[in-house]
């Protein structure tokens, strides 16, 4: 780890930044008071974007999308206080929609799509 960081209180605080061992960027993101706070962005060992979103007082809040290293998303939706909510969307490695569903408190509601790797519907 390496970066801007300090400790105050014994508690991690501000930006930290991890590598891969070949020196690429693994992973980005600040502390704050010991939690993670604000944009984070992971990376694959190419350098590629893996996942970027965002944390509130150390969990997931807000917009995420997961990048496969083709740089197609894989996974997208929304968090709130660590939990999934709303619509969720995940993409075959071609970048074609797998599945649509939603959540709510981090639990899945209501009927759910799925789609096979040319984006036709499978079921419902």
């Amino acid at each position: 780890m390496s970066g801007l960081n300090n400790h105050k209180n014994k508690k991690l605080n501000g930006l930290i930044e991890e590598y891969h061992e070949n020196g690429e960027l693994k992973s980005r993101g600040h502390y704050q008071d010991g939690l993670k706070v604000g944009l984070w962005t992971k990376y694959h060992e190419s350098g590629q974007l893996l996942s970027k979103g965002y944390f509130k007082e150390g969990k997931l809040d807000g917009y995420w999308e997961l990048i496969y290293d083709n740089g197609q998303v894989s996974h997208s939706g929304s968090y709130n206080k660590g939990k999934r909510v709303f619509l969720w969307e995940e993409y075959h490695y071609n970048g074609q929609l797998m599945y649509r569903r939603n959540f709510k408190n981090g639990q899945q509601v209501g009927l759910w799509e799925r789609f096979d790797e040319d984006g036709q519907p499978v079921s419902k």
